[in-house]
């Protein structure tokens, strides 16, 4: 047997009673030293002629800019393999662009001509099937090896199935999953391909203090060491720099990484610093030039003093970074921030998903007048923490009856509910506004055979939507009215997700933004409600671009419903701001886009309708609009 696994162990043989199967194996870190031969001459458009053809302008830039970070240049005699002389980039391209096809057209470009740089894709669990998926769509001929499957993709290395073979009789159940796994990784090493993992297990798998064992001590150093080039999929997924992940993530040895997010800046410059950090560590250095002779004066921190070289750098870099990003107005005339953008810029491709062939997007941000049940409750309920304000609030806005299902309330909230009980438990329509806007938006959209997406971030609010479908129209639960949140099994998704897109009875489908992820395509729908708002304002950005995306053939219609004097209205405020910080980053053009009541001339025929039956102006209170300004 040749390759990797035909090498004899320091053993000397393949003998039964080894310890590790890892003592069978022998192979060196990768560096991407490996230049073929197969393309010499021309540009790396002349690898993949046919993926270029199938590519939108945004993701022909996009291709080159990656070439241009990673190996010094798209023609192929002058490109580099001095991992000294290349960082990382931010593909910063907006939700439902295309961000996973113009990776693997990459990819496949990539390992043609640097076939030992061993790729590996780390995603949120929930698009790991969309990965894999999309290998398939796009006729990719390299191997994907995706390391939280229990089964084989049938392209393992032989080798490895040969080791497979050997020691499946003597492990347990435990050992077996194991031994999936370094099967998967040999194969990986082995031959050209690319390994697939979740951000969750890619955690588990590489954090020191868990692994006693030989075999995980050697997992780990090979997930850190031998990738020679690192995909972050919804790469703001670690941001926060005391997390487990982004600690792994940052020791990672190759500086040849790619992160995708539409949504790159979620909630603070803080977040920022630690997202950008992690694929191009280097470029605080430039800010540190330019602003950093402040940190001078500044005393080290007596913990400071004790950390490594490249810790202390990073905490400098840091604290620089807070300073000059405190200059940053929400006006966005500030210096700073056009030197930000300047360091920034070459290693940070942004397209913000204006894609011409798509027929448009109307964002509308609804203001309703909450019932007298639901302001009479929410007057009475105990001040509690942000989060359990936030929950109650949201579930309250929906429909005051949700609240019969918390569980978390306490004697006097519980008492409030006592006193309503009657009409709690006799729920009308007209008690909930929300739920009173999301029916009656569903029967004209029913009417007009337009689909509509529900979102919400928990998952009560879309139960108690569910229920008031299925008793408006006599619907059933699986044929008109579908839904997708934590509680349904990865693999269970797709077909739910197929079947919106695809079955003309489908109607409604109500999503919880939990398992809302960048590559999930609902092109099917047209209406997108958000029942609720977050703090960050990029999942409200993530759950229209499930619909708003490359496929579309229908205007989307967004609909942000706030629930009017009461929390929301802050928290809509504080989106604005984000959003506006984002956009002075970010965005590739000024813009002047302010929020118009377009109540008396909404562009919208069915928000229309819905206006004009609101002849004693109880329900809403104004809906605005971006407009240029």
């Amino acid at each position: 047997v040749s390759g990797t696994f035909g090498k004899q162990s320091r053993k000397g043989s393949y003998e039964e009673g080894d310890d590790s199967v890892l003592d069978e194996f022998d192979c060196e870190a990768s560096g991407c030293s490996n230049i073929s031969n197969d393309f010499t001459s021309g540009t790396v458009w002349d690898i993949i002629p046919e993926l270029r053809k199938k590519m939108f302008q945004h993701q022909k830039e996009g291709f080159e800019f990656i070439w241009k970070n990673l190996a010094g240049g798209i023609v192929l005699d002058q490109l580099t393999s001095n991992s000294d002389a290349v960082g990382g980039c931010l593909i910063s391209h907006a939700p439902g662009s295309g961000k996973t096809f113009l990776t693997i057209a990459f990819l496949q470009s990539f390992l043609q001509r640097f076939d030992d740089c061993r790729p590996m894709i780390v995603a949120p669990v929930n698009l790991l099937h969309i990965w894999e998926g999309e290998f398939i769509k796009w006729g990719i001929g390299v191997p994907l090896h995706m390391l939280n499957s229990r089964g084989f993709s049938g392209r393992e290395s032989s080798s490895a199935l040969e080791l497979l073979t050997r020691r499946r009789g003597k492990l347990g159940s435990t050992g077996r999953q194991n031994l999936c796994r370094i099967i998967k990784i040999f194969s990986w090493i082995d031959r050209k391909s690319v390994l697939l993992i979740s951000y969750g297990l890619f955690r588990k798998l590489t954090t020191e203090r868990r692994h006693s064992d030989k075999e995980g001590q050697v997992i780990r150093k090979i997930l850190l060491e031998y990738p020679g080039l690192l995909v972050l999929d919804e790469g703001h997924t670690a941001r926060n720099r005391f997390s487990r992940i982004w600690q792994c993530l940052k020791r990672v040895k190759t500086q040849r990484r790619i992160m995708l997010s539409g949504t790159p800046f979620q909630n603070n410059f803080v977040e920022l610093f630690n997202t950008l950090y992690l694929i191009r560590p280097t470029f605080a250095e430039g800010i540190f030039k330019s602003f950093g002779d402040h940190e001078n004066g500044l005393e080290a921190d007596p913990v400071e003093k004790e950390m490594s070289l490249q810790d202390k750098n990073e905490t400098v870099f840091r604290r620089t970074f807070a300073t000059f990003s405190g200059g940053i107005e929400p006006r966005g005339n500030s210096s700073r921030l056009k030197e930000l953008r300047l360091i920034i810029d070459p290693f940070v491709h942004v397209h913000e998903g204006n894609l011409h062939k798509l027929p448009g997007l109307r964002d509308y941000f609804v203001f309703l007048y909450p019932s007298t049940l639901q302001r009479c409750i929410l007057e009475k309920l105990t001040e509690k923490s942000n989060f359990e304000n936030n929950y109650r609030v949201s579930c309250i806005s929906v429909h005051p009856s949700i609240l019969l299902g918390i569980e978390t309330l306490d004697a006097k909230d519980r008492d409030v509910i006592k006193e309503h009980q009657a009409d709690l438990s006799n729920a009308r329509i007209t008690d909930g506004v929300k739920v009173r806007f999301v029916v009656e938006l569903v029967r004209l959209c029913a009417a007009l055979n337009e689909k509509v997406l529900v979102f919400s971030q928990f998952v009560l609010p879309l139960s108690n939507i569910k229920h008031f479908l299925i008793s408006s129209f006599n619907w059933t639960t699986g044929q008109e009215v579908l839904q997708l949140d934590g509680g349904i099994a990865q693999k269970c998704r797709q077909p739910i997700i197929h079947t919106f897109n695809n079955s003309q009875k489908v109607k409604v489908l109500l999503v919880s933004t939990e398992v809302c992820a960048e590559g999930m395509d609902l092109t099917g729908a047209s209406r997108v409600v958000l029942l609720d708002l977050a703090w960050n304002p990029s999942v409200r950005r993530q759950a229209i671009g499930r619909a708003y995306r490359i496929g579309q053939k229908k205007v989307v219609y967004a609909y942000n419903l706030i629930a009017s004097s009461t929390l929301e209205e802050k928290k809509h405020k504080i989106q604005d701001i984000k959003d506006k910080f984002s956009q002075l980053v970010f965005s590739t053009v000024a813009k002047n886009d302010t929020l118009v009541d377009t109540l008396k001339e909404c562009d919208d025929g069915v928000l229309c309708e819905l206006i004009k039956r609101d002849i004693s102006a109880s329900f809403f209170e104004k809906v605005l609009e971006p407009k240029c300004g």
